[in-house]
């Protein structure tokens, strides 16, 4: 998966503020993940996750700070300005996406990255689909969710948050890694079928590919039986 000075005053936390930040996301992730059907006055975005399958988590672009599907040009932008003027994080739709080497903060090390992924092409062209409880993101055009981790032999479900993907207009294949991919039977989604021969520190990596042309990379690690979940 893609992971991949002088800083700006908010890679420099507060007291607490990492703390926070890590203690607000794991609120949104059980929250995310907690049964939300026929609650009234939903918002919108908790209807998007009321179905959400236990132990899986929704999944941002790596990169995507404004959470249109690609990384490019205007995602560096987003990013400098927080860099380099100290815009605030609150700036953008999802400044997790920016935390390019998962340190907690957004400096010059990620933009430094977003300039090396740029440097060929205006846009990058597989870029990885991910989820860490860091920085804020709003999840606002979440395509998929995916448990994050699998001990060996367990199934790792790739599910569809957008209605309007299913197993006809997408397609989700085994790039390497102990595991085979097929469909679900209801078409919204796939499940990786981890083997019972896999061995702890292996990665598993699926390549996702959604219409208009979009592919991503998905990738798990292999944890040991008596590990626990991240």
């Amino acid at each position: 998966m893609l992971r991949g000075s002088k800083t700006s005053h908010v890679s420099r936390p507060q007291p607490c503020k990492t703390l926070c930040l890590i203690v607000s996301s794991l609120v949104t992730l059980l929250a995310l993940t907690s049964p939300l059907e026929g609650q009234p006055g939903l918002t919108r975005r908790q209807r998007k996750f009321a179905n959400l399958e236990e132990g899986l988590v929704p999944l941002y672009v790596l990169g995507d700070l404004n959470e249109d599907g690609v990384v490019d040009g205007r995602d560096r932008a987003l990013l400098a300005a927080i860099v380099k003027s100290g815009t605030s994080m609150d700036s953008v739709s999802c400044a997790a996406a920016g935390d390019l080497d998962f340190n907690l903060k957004l400096d010059n090390a990620d933009l430094a990255r977003m300039d090396e992924w740029l440097k060929a092409a205006p846009r990058v062209d597989i870029p990885a689909v991910t989820y860490s409880p860091t920085l804020p993101c709003h999840f606002r055009h979440s395509f998929l969710a995916a448990r994050f981790d699998a001990h060996p032999g367990e199934p790792v479900p790739v599910r569809f948050l957008d209605l309007t993907l299913t197993t006809k207009n997408t397609q989700v294949v085994l790039k390497s890694g102990p595991a085979t991919v097929t469909p679900d039977a209801d078409g919204k989604g796939f499940t990786a079928a981890t083997s019972t021969s896999a061995k702890p520190g292996e990665l598993v990596v699926l390549e996702i590919f959604i219409p208009r042309g979009r592919r991503y990379f998905f990738s798990y690690p292999i944890e040991s039986v008596s590990g626990g979940r991240h």
